[in-house]
């Protein structure tokens, strides 16, 4: 037996699936495009521009982070209108530059302050991960110098170092 119908209904479906996932695809690819600015890796002459992109909301999250081997890890945090930076201590490794983070926004004229995002550390530790918050209330290209500056006094890092960007 021949059912004309159904042969004709399932014709009509298949080309709804088709046209569906090609809008669906041409919007992801559209969005992708103008809201998202992928960036793996970078050289600190960089951080500008991830900067300008992050102000912008173009980046996957609201901040980022950059390393260069898991332990220099800071967080460009966007605020209304200037960048602060952040340092969660995840590694044993990290714990000596909490202190010394403390020190150098204490000489930059920078206010501190201490909070946690209840994620668990990579160390024996009953508390969450510890994390400072630096005010720095810097602009743009201020952020860059600073993030350029701290990297260099304190984990002796330097224009050829090449960081991952983390969200």
């Amino acid at each position: 037996m021949h059912y004309p119908y159904l042969s004709i209904t399932v014709f009509l479906i298949a080309l709804i699936t088709i046209i569906s996932c090609k809008q669906v695809s041409k919007k992801e690819n559209k969005r992708s495009q103008s809201n998202s600015f992928v960036a793996t890796r970078i050289k600190i002459a960089e951080l500008p521009n991830l900067l300008y992109h992050l102000q912008k909301r173009q980046l996957e999250y609201d901040f980022f982070g950059i390393t260069s081997n898991g332990v220099d890890c800071i967080y460009f945090i966007p605020t209304a209108d200037h960048f602060d930076i952040e340092f969660e201590v995840m590694s044993e490794d990290q714990k000596p530059y909490l202190q010394e983070l403390r020190l150098y926004a204490d000489q930059h004229h920078w206010k501190t302050s201490d909070t946690t995002y209840n994620n668990k550390p990579m160390y024996n530790s009953a508390e969450s991960a510890p994390v400072l918050h630096i005010h720095t209330n810097a602009s743009n290209s201020e952020m860059a110098l600073i993030g350029k500056k701290l990297m260099a006094d304190l984990f002796s890092n330097n224009d050829a170092t090449t960081y991952d960007v983390v969200p």
